[in-house]
C-alpha cells in the first residue's frame, strides 16, 4: 500500500492519491510510518510527502490526516534513533506544511510537547526542531480554538511559553529546549522569562554540561537581555565558590578528600570552558561585551563580591585580551581594586561606616584564588593576571619626591601600597605557578629596572628578592637573562643595584657561573670614570663579603698569591660551597676594595660603612680588614705624641681653585677602626674561652700573633689619639669663634668641612672609649673631657651658623648626623638610666653632667626618627631588624622608668629635669610609634619589655595594651594635678600621642574602648588649657578615637556652640552666654585652633556620609529588579536612612552655630565657606537617593482608590464618592460629614499650589494666578500622581487655627497683638515660662515688610531651606544664605528670602500652639536671618501649612483628621532633610503616616534684665519622624521632582 501511495504522488495523480488515502485509516498510515522509520528506509520522506499532498487542508478529514500524520512523526523520532539525513529531510518537510494547519491542529500538536516536557520525558533534538516552527505557526494565526479557549495566536503561544517554563524539565532536556528557543520568536517579556528559567536550571545539571547550556545561553541572548545572562552566569559560578570554600577549609578524611578534589577540578574545568565560551561570543558579538564592561561598572560602588569574585575577574582578564577592551577593563579593575582598599581603610577608622555596612573586603583573597585557580588550564587567564600585576606595580609604586630618589620613602602605607603589594603577590604565585610567563615577567622586571633610572623600582627589586627565594631552581633556568642584566648594573643608580644585589645574592652560591659574571662586572665598575659606577662595583664586593662566609680552610698566607683567583675554584651547585673557595674570594675582593681608599671621598666613606657590617657577619676577615685599615689611618696620623692635634686634617681635603672639596671622611675612617676594635676584641675573647684546655698548632700561635700585633698597634694608636683629643684645644685644629663658617667661600666651607670632622672624631672616640673595656672612673672621666671638648665647637658652630641665617646672602649649617652607634646610644642610656647599683659611681659622675644627658637623648631622638622614616639608620647594628627591636625595647623601658621617676620631683631639681623629661618622652613616643607600626606582630613583647608593675596580669594583647593606656592616662593626670609652674603641657601633648597610638592598635573586638573615649571627653571637658598646640593634639585625639569607636557627632555641635560663645555673635547687639561643654575651648583657642579641627572633622565626616550614601545607591541599583525587597533588607535600609538623616541632622545643627558666629575675616570663614557648601552636596546627594527608592515604594504601598463615582477619592473621606459628586458642603451635611466642624470645612477646602507654573488662563488675572483655589471637586479629579496626601492633626492643640483661606481673598492689615521674642541660643537656658504664638500676617511681594514687633530680636538665623533659588547654583546660594550678614549686603537682597524665626519644641509641654509655617509661591522655599525684621502679615501668594507642636496624635484617629493635600518642589524636599535632627535634642512622636506632622514653633520670652538680652540655643524642628517615616515623608511630595 505505501508503495501504491508513493507512486501516485510521483504520477501527480492527486485526485486519486486522495481517494486512496481516504479509504486507509489514519491509525495504518502511522503504523506505515513508523515502520519504515524503525527499519531506516530513505523512502520514509516520500511516503510522508505523498500522504501530505493527498490530505489538502481544506477538507476536514484530511486535516485529522494531516495532524495524525504530524503526531505519528513526532512520536516517531522522539523513540527512535534515526540518521541525520532521514531526520533532517523529515522535519524539514514538516515544518514547510506547518504553516498550512489549522490552529486547532498548532494547539493540539503544542500540546504534545507540552505533555513531554511535564512528564519528565527527556526530548530529542530532531523532534524539537519542528517545535519553534508550530510556535511561530501559532503566532501568526488570528484567534485559536482549543478546548473551549478562544484567544489570539500571540497569547496562545505566550500562554505554551508560561506553562513549559512554569513546569519542571528534565535535567538531559535543558540543552535541546534551550537550543530550541533560539528559533522562536520571543517577545521581550517572554525572552526574559525563558532566560529565567533556563538560569534557574543550572544547579540541577553536572557540571560537565554546563557549557553546552551556556553557549546556547549566549546564543540566545543575541535577541536581548545580555546582561540578565551574564549576571546569571556570573551568579552561579561566585556561589559555587563560595560553597567550595567552606569545603576546602574542613578536615576531612582522605576519601572525602579525594571526592572534594575531584569536585573542585570538575568545576574549575567547567568554568574555564565558559570563559572560553564568553570570550569567542564577545568576539563575535561586541555588544556582549560593551554590555558585561557596562555591567561591571554598575557594579563599582558595591562589594567587591559582584566584580572581583574569583569567576568574574577570570572572565574579565579573558575578555581583556581583545584589543578593542583592553585599556576600559585594566583601567576599571585598577580603580576597583584601589577603591576597594580605600573603603577597607575607611571602614577601619570610621565606626559609622563600620555599622552601615559590615562586610569586609575580600579583594586580594578573590584575586589570589584566581591565580590559583588558573592552575586548572586556564591559559585565556594567565596572561591578563601577568599585565594586572604589573599595572598595580606601575600605577600605585613609590614615587620620588621632586623626582629625587634619596626622597622616597621606605616605609609607605596605604591603600595605593597595598595595591602594589596585590600586584607584587599577583606576579610572585603566576612566576610559581606558570612556567609559561616566568621568561615574561623576569624580562619584564629587568625592563623596569633598567629604564626608569628617575623613578623609583623597590617595589620590583623586592618582588625580584622574593622571587629568588620562593623559587631559586627555577631562576637557574633563566640564569642568561640574570647575566645580561648584570651587564646594565654600572648604568643603574647605587641603590637600585644595591637592590638588585641583594635581590639575586642567593642564585651567586648556587651557580659558580653567575658569580663569575658579577666579579667580572664589579671589576670594571672599580676601573670606571664615573663615580656611581665606582660606589656600585664597591658596594658588590662588600655585599659579597657579608654573604659568602668563610668558615675555616685556607689561611691568609697560603691564598696571598697574585696567581690564585676565584675564578680556578670549581663548584658544584647542587652541593655547599667550599669554605676554601669562600676564603680565597673574599681576600681577593679585598684586594679589590683596597683602590677604593685612594678615590673619592664618597666610595671611601661607603667602604668604611661597609667594613663594620663585613667584620660582623664574617669574623674569619678580623685581620685582613684591620690590616687594610692600619695602613689607611697612618696617612693622618701624627706619629708624634708630643704633637697637637694628633690627626692630620689637611690631607683629608682637596682644593681645586677656590673650591674645596672633602677628600676622606676621616671621622669615618676613626668610627670604622674603633668599631672593628670592639668587635675584634668580642671575637678573640670569644675564641679565647672556646679554646681552654687545647693545644693550638705552632702556625696557628704564630698567625695568631701576627693578628695580635696589627690590633695591638691599632690600639695603641685609638689610645693616643682619645689622650691627646681631650688636651688638644679648638685653636690646635685652626678653629676657634673668630673664624669663618660661612658657605659663601672657601675658608668658610674649609673650616666647616675640619669642624664636623673633628665633632665626628668626639663621638668615635667617646664610642670607643665607653666600649672598648671595662667602664671605670678612669674611662668616664675620659668621656667627658671628650665631650666636653665636642660640646665647646658645637655650641661655636651653632653660634656661628645661627648667626649666619641671619645675614643676607648666609647659609645655615645643618647639624651633622651623629656617628654614635645604636648599640653604644642603648648602653649609655642604661648606665645612665637603669637602676643597678653596681654602677652606682659611674651613673652619679656622668649624670652629674646635665648636658651629657641631654645629648645623649638628642642622639637617640635622632635615631629612633632615621628608623621611624627609613626601618633603619646609620652605625653598627642599625640595619638589623631582631637587632633594632631588642634596643628599641630596652631604650622604651629605660625612658619610661627615668620619666616616672623624676617626674614628681619638686623645686629647683624639677626645673633643672623639665627640659630632659621633655626630651625623654619626645623618644619614648616615638618609641612607641616604631614599634606599633613596624613591630605590631611583637607589641606583646615590647609591652612585656616595659616592665610595667601589674602588666603580667594581663592574659591578652589587648588586656596589656589597656593597661598601660590607663598607666600613661595616670601619668597625664599627675601632670595636670602639679602646680602650674612646674606643668609641662608639651609632655603632655607626647603622652597622649603615646594613647592614641595604643588606641590604635586594640582589636575590633575590645570592649572598653569607651571608657578610654570617656576619660578624652572628660579631659576636655574640665581642663582649661592655654597651649595650643596641646589644645588641638587633645580634640584631635577625642575626635579621631570617637570617630574610629562611637562615630557621634555630637561633639562638633558641642564644640560649634562653645565658639559661638567665646567669639561672639554676628549681631553685636546680642549678649551670649558662658560655655557649658568644654572648659578646653577658650577666646583664644576657639578660633582658628579650635574652629580648624571642627571643620577638618566635618569634612570627614561629610566624606564618610557621602561614601554611605554613594553605596546605598549602588545595592539599591543592583537589587532594583524587587522593589520590596526582602523584609530584613527593608528594614536594614530604612535603620541606615535613619541614621544618615540624624548623623546630617547633627551637622546642621553645628553649622547653625557657627554661621552666627562672628568669626574673623580671612582663613577660618573661607574654610567655612567651602565646608558649607559640602553639607549642601551631601544634602543634595541624599535627595538624590531617597526620591526614587521611596516613590517606588509609595507606589506600591499607597495604592490610590476610586470613589463610586469612578473619581479619585481622598483619603480621609469616608463617603462613597467623591466629595464634589457627593454634593456635601457646611450647610447640607450627611452622615459622614455632620461632625466636621467649621475649621475642618474651612481646611478641606484649602488653597492649594498650582502644579503649571506661571501659567495664567484667559479669565484669570496675574494676581489670582499666583495662588490658585483649589476646590474639593479639583482635589478629587487630580490624576493619582498629582498629588499625595499629608495629615495636619488640627483640634488637639486646644487652639484655633490663624484662619481659612478662601479663594483670594486676602487678610489686611498686621496682628493687633505684639509678638514679644526673647532670640534663644542654648538648650540650658530656657524659659519654662515662655509663651509659644502664631506668626501670621501679610506679606508684601517677597521683601519682608511690615510692622516690627516689640521685643529682642534673636542671634540665630535658620539654616532652613536656603537651597534653591531657580538659575543659581544650589550649593553655592544655600552656603550665602546661612552666612546671612556675612555675604555682601548687595547679593543678600538678591536672594529675597523669606524670614522664619524658629526656636526648640518641648516635646514635654501638652498642650503648644501651631504656627504657620508660609512658602512663597512662585520661588523656592527660602528661610534667611533678617536683623531688624519680623514678618507680622500673610499675603496670598503664599501657602499656609499649619500643625500642632506636640506629637500626642494618635495613630489610626482618621474620623477626626483633617487631610491636605499639596504639591512641593525639590526645594522644600531639602528643607525637609535639613531638618530631620537627631533624637539627641529632638525627640520624636510616635507617630503613624497619617499623624506626621510638620512642625514649627517660635519661642517668646520675657526679657530677664534691663539692657541685657540673654541668647540661648535655638534648634530648628520640623517635627518629622525618621526611619520608616522617611518614606512617609516622600509620600507627601511630587513624583515628578
Amino acid at each position: 500500500m505505501d508503495k501504491k501511495i508513493t507512486n501516485l504522488a510521483e504520477e501527480n495523480k492527486t485526485q486519486e492519491l486522495i481517494e486512496c488515502l481516504e479509504r486507509i485509516p489514519n491509525q495504518e498510515l502511522g503504523q506505515m510510518i513508523e515502520q519504515k522509520v524503525i527499519k531506516g528506509r530513505n523512502d520514509t520522506f516520500t511516503l510522508v510527502r505523498a500522504i501530505l499532498l493527498g490530505s489538502p487542508p481544506e477538507n476536514s478529514s484530511s486535516v485529522e490526516r494531516r495532524c495524525h500524520v504530524y503526531k505519528q512523526c513526532i512520536s516517531a523520532l522522539q523513540k527512535y534513533e534515526v540518521n541525520n539525513k532521514m531526520a533532517s529531510e523529515l522535519v524539514g518537510l514538516l515544518m514547510l506544511e506547518a504553516d498550512t494547519l489549522p490552529g486547532t491542529t498548532l494547539a493540539e500538536l503544542a500540546g504534545i510537547y507540552l505533555d513531554n516536557i511535564k512528564s519528565d520525558v527527556t526530548l530529542s533534538t530532531k523532534s524539537l526542531e519542528l517545535f519553534p516552527k508550530i510556535l511561530s505557526a501559532i503566532s501568526a494565526q488570528e484567534n485559536i480554538h482549543y478546548a473551549g479557549n478562544h484567544m489570539k495566536g500571540t497569547d496562545y503561544k505566550g500562554r505554551v511559553l508560561n506553562s513549559m517554563c512554569s513546569c519542571r524539565w528534565d535535567p538531559k532536556s535543558v540543552i535541546n529546549l534551550a537550543a530550541m528557543f533560539k528559533d522562536v520568536p520571543l517577545s521581550n517579556e517572554e525572552l526574559k522569562f525563558v532566560i529565567e528559567k533556563i538560569l534557574r536550571m543550572f544547579g540541577e545539571l553536572d557540571m560537565s554540561d554546563i557549557p553546552a547550556l551556556v553557549y546556547q545561553l549566549l546564543l540566545l541572548c543575541t535577541k536581548g537581555h545580555k546582561k540578565l545572562v551574564l549576571e546569571g552566569i556570573i551568579k552561579f559560578f561566585s556561589e559555587q565558590d563560595s560553597k567550595q570554600k567552606p569545603a576546602d577549609e574542613m578536615e576531612c578524611s582522605e576519601d572525602v578528600l579525594e571526592m572534594s578534589s575531584d569536585n573542585v577540578e570538575s568545576l574549575r574545568m567547567t568554568e574555564g570552558t565558559v570563559i572560553l565560551h564568553i570570550s569567542l561570543a564577545v568576539k563575535e558579538h561586541q555588544e556582549l561585551g560593551r554590555e558585561f564592561i557596562k555591567c561591571l561598572k554598575g557594579y563599582q560602588n558595591c562589594g567587591v563580591a559582584k566584580i572581583l569574585s574569583p569567576f568574574s575577574l577570570a572572565m574579565t582578564l579573558s575578555l581583556a585580551r581583545i584589543n578593542r577592551f583592553e585599556d576600559q577593563i585594566y583601567e576599571f579593575l585598577k580603580s576597583s581594586i584601589l577603591k576597594s582598599f580605600k573603603d577597607a581603610e575607611k571602614q577601619s577608622t570610621s565606626f559609622w561606616v563600620k555599622e552601615i555596612v559590615p562586610e569586609t573586603s575580600l579583594v586580594e583573597e578573590y584575586i589570589l584564588q584566581t591565580v590559583k585557580n588558573s592552575t586548572f588550564g586556564w591559559d585565556h587567564v594567565i596572561q591578563g593576571l601577568v599585565q594586572l600585576g604589573f599595572i598595580l606595580m606601575d600605577s600605585f609604586g613609590p614615587k620620588a619626591a621632586f623626582g629625587r630618589l634619596d626622597l622616597v620613602p621606605t616605609l609607605l602605607s596605604g591603600p595605593s601600597h597595598e595595591a602594589c603589594q596585590l600586584g607584587a603577590k599577583i606576579l610572585l604565585k603566576t612566576f610559581k605557578a606558570h612556567e609559561m610567563v616566568r621568561s615574561e615577567i623576569l624580562d619584564q622586571i629587568f625592563n623596569r629596572v633598567i629604564t626608569k633610572a628617575t623613578t623609583p623600582v623597590n617595589h620590583f627589586l623586592g618582588l625580584l628578592g622574593d622571587i629568588v627565594v620562593a623559587s631559586p631552581s627555577m631562576l637557574l633556568d633563566n640564569t642568561a637573562k640574570i647575566r645580561e642584566m648584570f651587564d646594565y648594573l654600572s648604568m643603574l643608580s647605587p641603590g637600585s643595584a644595591e637592590g638588585l644585589l641583594g635581590a639575586v645574592q642567593p642564585l651567586l652560591k648556587l651557580s659558580m657561573s653567575l658569580k663569575d659574571a658579577l666579579m667580572l662586572v664589579l671589576r670594571k665598575a672599580m676601573f670606571a670614570r664615573q663615580l656611581e659606577s665606582r660606589k656600585i662595583g664597591a658596594g658588590g664586593f662588600l655585599m659579597i663579603l657579608k654573604h659568602f662566609r668563610v668558615l675555616g680552610g685556607l689561611r691568609s698566607s697560603q691564598a696571598s698569591q697574585p696567581s690564585f683567583s676565584a675564578s680556578q675554584v670549581e663548584v658544584d651547585v647542587h652541593h655547599r660551597v667550599n669554605p676554601s673557595s669562600n676564603e680565597a674570594l673574599c681576600l681577593e675582593i679585598l684586594g679589590n676594595l683596597r683602590r677604593c681608599l685612594s678615590q673619592q671621598a664618597d666610595v671611601r666613606l661607603l667602604l668604611y660603612q661597609g667594613l663594620t657590617d663585613v667584620l660582623d657577619r664574617n669574623t674569619q676577615l678580623r685581620e685582613p680588614i684591620l690590616s687594610m685599615l692600619l695602613v689607611q689611618l697612618r696617612q693622618f696620623y701624627e706619629g708624634n705624641t708630643e704633637v697637637l692635634p694628633p690627626i692630620r686634617l689637611e690631607p683629608c681635603i682637596v682644593a681645586q681653585g677656590d673650591q674645596v672639596f672633602l677628600a676622606e671622611p676621616l671621622a669615618h675612617l676613626v668610627c670604622c677602626i674603633q668599631q672593628c676594635l670592639v668587635k675584634s676584641a668580642e671575637i678573640l675573647r670569644k675564641s679565647c674561652s672556646g679554646n681552654d684546655n687545647e693545644s693550638i698548632a705552632d702556625e696557628e700561635e704564630e698567625e695568631e700573633g701576627e693578628e695580635c700585633e696589627v690590633q695591638k698597634e691599632l690600639e695603641g694608636m685609638m689610645n693616643s689619639v682619645v689622650e691627646r683629643m681631650i688636651t688638644a684645644e679648638m685653636e690646635d685644629f685652626e678653629l676657634d669663634k673668630s673664624a669663618d663658617y660661612s658657605l659663601a667661600n672657601s675658608v668658610g666651607i674649609r673650616n666647616n668641612i675640619f669642624a664636623i670632622l673633628v665633632l665626628g672624631t668626639y663621638e668615635s672616640l667617646m664610642e670607643y672609649t665607653f666600649l672598648s673595656g671595662k667602664l671605670n672612673e678612669s674611662r668616664t672621666r675620659q668621656l667627658l673631657q671628650l665631650f666636653e671638648n665636642y660640646k665647646k665647637l658645637s655650641d661655636v658652630l651653632r653660634e656661628r651658623a645661627s648667626a649666619a641665617a641671619g645675614k643676607k646672602g648666609k647659609t645655615a649649617v645643618k647639624p651633622p648626623q651623629s656617628l654614635l652607634s645604636l648599640k653604644v646610644v642603648t648602653a649609655m642610656l642604661d648606665v645612665m638610666l637603669s637602676k643597678d647599683r653596681h654602677r652606682d659611681d659611674v651613673r652619679e659622675s656622668l649624670r652629674m653632667k646635665d648636658e651629657f644627658l641631654k645629648y645623649l637623648l638628642t642622639v637617640t631622638f635622632q635615631k629612633l626618627g632615621q628608623i621611624q622614616d627609613r626601618g633603619q639608620c646609620e652605625g653598627l647594628e642599625g640595619k638589623s631588624k631582631p637587632r633594632i627591636f631588642e634596643h628599641l625595647c630596652h631604650i622604651a623601658r629605660l625612658l619610661l622608668g627615668y620619666y616616672v621617676e623624676n617626674q614628681k620631683l619638686e623645686g629647683e631639681q624639677r626645673v633643672r629635669e623639665k627640659q630632659l623629661l621633655t626630651l625623654t618622652l619626645e623618644s619614648l613616643a616615638t618609641t612607641f610609634s616604631i614599634a606599633t607600626q613596624q613591630f605590631a606582630k611583637d607589641l606583646k613583647m615590647f609591652l612585656d619589655g616595659l616592665e610595667v608593675e601589674g602588666c603580667e596580669k594581663a592574659q591578652t594583647l589587648d588586656a596589656e595594651i589597656y593597661f598601660h593606656v590607663k598607666f600613661i592616662q595616670r601619668l597625664v593626670m599627675d601632670m595636670f594635678s602639679a602646680d602650674e609652674d612646674h606643668q609641662c603641657l608639651k609632655a603632655v601633648g607626647l603622652l597622649l600621642s603615646v594613647i592614641v597610638q595604643l588606641s590604635k592598635t586594640l582589636g575590633p573586638e575590645f570592649t572598653d574602648c569607651d571608657q578610654i573615649l570617656a576619660w578624652f571627653y572628660k579631659l576636655a571637658q574640665e581642663q582649661t588649657i592655654d597651649d595650643l598646640s596641646l589644645v588641638k593634639s587633645l580634640l584631635s585625639s577625642l575626635m579621631l578615637l570617637g570617630q574610629k569607636w562611637q562615630g557621634a557627632v555630637v561633639i562638633l555641635r558641642d564644640l560649634a556652640q562653645d565658639i559661638h560663645c567665646q567669639i561672639g555673635d554676628i549681631d553685636s547687639e546680642i549678649e551670649l552666654d558662658s560655655p557649658t561643654n568644654f572648659a578646653i575651648v577658650t577666646a583664644r583657642s576657639a578660633a582658628p585652633t579650635v574652629l580648624q579641627l571642627v571643620l577638618a572633622q566635618c569634612e570627614r565626616e561629610l566624606d564618610d556620609t557621602d561614601w554611605v550614601i554613594t553605596r546605598g545607591k549602588a545595592d539599591h541599583a543592583a537589587t532594583c529588579g524587587d522593589l520590596t525587597g526582602d523584609a530584613s533588607q527593608l528594614t536594614q535600609r530604612e535603620g541606615n536612612e535613619k541614621s544618615i538623616c540624624m548623623r546630617l541632622g547633627m551637622l546642621v545643627n553645628t553649622f547653625h552655630e557657627l554661621v552666627q558666629t562672628a568669626l574673623p575675616q580671612g582663613p577660618c570663614s573661607e574654610q567655612l565657606m567651602k565646608v558649607l557648601i559640602r553639607v549642601y552636596g551631601s544634602l543634595a546627594s541624599l535627595v538624590k537617593y531617597m526620591t526614587p527608592i521611596d516613590f517606588q515604594v509609595t507606589r506600591q504601598n499607597m495604592p490610590q482608590t476610586r470613589g463610586s463615582c469612578g473619581h479619585i477619592r481622598a483619603a480621609w473621606d469616608n463617603h462613597g464618592s467623591c466629595l464634589s459628586c457627593a454634593g456635601c458642603t457646611q450647610d447640607n451635611c450627611c452622615p459622614f460629614c455632620e461632625h466636621w466642624s467649621a475649621d475642618t470645612w474651612a481646611i478641606k477646602r484649602r488653597p492649594f499650589k498650582s502644579r503649571g507654573r506661571n501659567k495664567n488662563s484667559s479669565d484669570q488675572s496675574m494676581e489670582s494666578s499666583v495662588c490658585r483655589d483649589f476646590s474639593p471637586h479639583d482635589l478629587d479629579h487630580m490624576p493619582p500622581v498629582a498629588a499625595r496626601h499629608r495629615s495636619l492633626p488640627r483640634d488637639d492643640t486646644g487652639q484655633n487655627l490663624p484662619g481659612p483661606f478662601i479663594g483670594n481673598d486676602q487678610l489686611t492689615g498686621p496682628e493687633t497683638s505684639p509678638v514679644n521674642i526673647d532670640r534663644s541660643g542654648h538648650r540650658s537656658c530656657y524659659d519654662r515660662s515662655t509663651e509659644h504664638r502664631s506668626l501670621t500676617g501679610p506679606v508684601t511681594g517677597h521683601a519682608m515688610t511690615g510692622q516690627e514687633s516689640t521685643g529682642h530680636r534673636s542671634g540665630h538665623r535658620s539654616c532652613l531651606g536656603i537651597a534653591g533659588i531657580r538659575d543659581i547654583d544650589l550649593p553655592l546660594l544655600g552656603a550665602l544664605g546661612l552666612l546671612g550678614p556675612l555675604v555682601d549686603p548687595s547679593l543678600r537682597n538678591l536672594l529675597k528670602p523669606l524670614h522664619v524665626e524658629s526656636a526648640d519644641l518641648i516635646s514635654e509641654r501638652p498642650n503648644s500652639p501651631a504656627i504657620s509655617l508660609m512658602v512663597p509661591e512662585n520661588d523656592s522655599l527660602m528661610i534667611e536671618a533678617n536683623e531688624s525684621i519680623i514678618p507680622t502679615f500673610i499675603s496670598t501668594g503664599f501657602n499656609q501649612y499649619n500643625a500642632p507642636a506636640d506629637g500626642s496624635i494618635e495613630a489610626g484617629s482618621e474620623s477626626n483628621e483633617a487631610e491636605l493635600y499639596y504639591l512641593a518642589s525639590i526645594n522644600q524636599v531639602y528643607e525637609l532633610m535639613f531638618n530631620t535632627l537627631d533624637e539627641d535634642f529632638c525627640p520624636r512622636p510616635s507617630l503613624s503616616l497619617t499623624g506626621s506632622a510638620v512642625t514649627v514653633t517660635e519661642q517668646v520670652a520675657r526679657r530677664r534684665e534691663p539692657g541685657r538680652i540673654s541668647k540661648a540655643t535655638s534648634r530648628v524642628d520640623l517635627r518629622l519622624p525618621i526611619g520608616s517615616s522617611t518614606m512617609a515623608v516622600f509620600q507627601s511630595l511630587e513624583p515628578a521632582n
